[in-house]
C-alpha cells in the first residue's frame, strides 16, 4: 500500500537585504552601487535615477545575480549626482516605496497676464497618483489650471495669471506605501513702466523695443493722460525682456528716456 507523501512550499516576497550606501566619486571615474535581495524566484530587479529607469548604454553597466544586483556608472560626470532607487518585486509580492520628491517646488515670481509652469519630480512604486493645491484647496482642471504627471515629473499650468493666483501651491503624491508633499510660493506682480512729462502740448509719444517701435496693441496698451506715459506689456514672455525706449516730441523737440526689462523664464 503506498502512503500519502506531503510537499511543502513556502513562497517568499521580495526584500532589500543589503542596501547601497552613499559614495563619493571623481569626475571621470566610475561608480559602483550594489544591493543585496532575496524572496521567491522568479524576482525583477531595476534601478531608477530621478524617477527613470535606468537601462543597459555606454553610460551604464547593470547586473544581476540570485541575491544581488550592481550598477556601475561607467563615466562618472556632475550630471550623475543625485539619488538612486533599488527596486525589486515578484509574484508573491511587491516591496512598494512611498513616494517621494527628489526636484520640489520652490519660490517663484510672475507677471500679471502670464502663465506658469510649476514642475516637481517624484520616485516611488507606480502607480502614483498626483492632486495639486493653493492654500489647502484642491485645484481641478481647466482653462486655467492645467496639470500632468508623465515620466516621474509632475507640471501644473496656470493660464492668465492675476493677483488673485498669488499663493502656496502644493504637489501631493500618493501611492499603496504612503503619501508625500512639497510647496512652493508664487507671487504674481504688475508690469507696467512709467514716465512723467512737461513740456508744452501737443506732445507725441512713441515707445521702441531694442530700437524698433512698439506697434502691436493687441500686446501693448499704451496711454498718454495729464502728462503720464504708460505702456503696460500683457501675457509677457521670454522674448520681450529688452531695453524699452519712450519718446516724446512736439514743435519745440524731443526727449527720451529707457528702462531695461527683464523677463524670467520657467525651465
Amino acid at each position: 500500500m503506498m502512503g500519502n507523501i506531503s510537499v511543502g512550499l513556502t513562497l517568499r516576497a521580495s526584500t532589500i537585504v543589503d542596501k547601497a550606501v552613499s559614495i563619493d566619486v571623481t569626475e571621470g571615474d566610475p561608480a559602483t552601487l550594489q544591493c543585496k535581495f532575496s524572496g521567491t524566484k522568479p524576482i525583477t530587479a531595476k534601478w531608477f535615477k530621478d524617477g527613470k529607469e535606468l537601462t543597459l548604454g555606454p553610460k551604464y553597466k547593470i547586473s544581476v545575480t540570485d541575491t544581488v544586483s550592481v550598477l556601475k556608472v561607467l563615466y562618472a560626470d556632475k550630471k550623475d549626482s543625485g539619488e538612486y532607487i533599488f527596486e525589486v518585486q515578484n509574484d508573491v509580492g511587491n516591496l512598494i516605496i512611498p513616494p517621494k520628491f527628489t526636484k520640489k517646488l520652490k519660490k517663484m515670481d510672475s507677471i500679471k497676464g502670464s502663465f506658469v509652469h510649476l514642475e516637481c519630480i517624484v520616485s516611488g512604486s507606480h502607480p502614483i497618483s498626483i492632486q495639486w493645491y493653493k492654500d489647502g484647496q484642491e485645484i481641478t482642471a481647466s482653462e486655467k489650471h492645467k496639470y500632468s504627471f508623465h515620466d516621474n515629473t509632475a507640471f501644473l499650468e496656470i493660464n492668465k495669471l492675476e493677483g488673485t493666483d498669488s499663493g502656496s501651491y502644493t504637489c501631493e503624491a500618493t501611492n499603496k506605501a504612503g503619501s508625500n508633499q512639497c510647496s512652493g510660493f508664487l507671487t504674481v506682480k504688475g508690469l507696467s513702466s512709467f514716465f512723467v512729462l512737461l513740456g508744452t502740448p501737443e506732445i507725441h509719444i512713441t515707445w521702441y523695443l531694442d530700437g524698433n517701435e512698439v506697434t502691436d496693441q493687441a500686446k501693448y496698451g499704451i496711454s498718454f493722460v495729464d502728462g503720464l506715459a504708460t505702456l503696460r506689456v500683457t501675457q509677457a514672455r521670454v522674448a520681450d525682456s529688452g531695453i524699452y525706449v519712450c519718446e516724446a516730441h512736439n514743435d519745440a523737440g524731443s526727449e527720451s528716456c529707457s528702462i531695461e526689462l527683464k523677463v524670467k523664464g520657467w525651465f
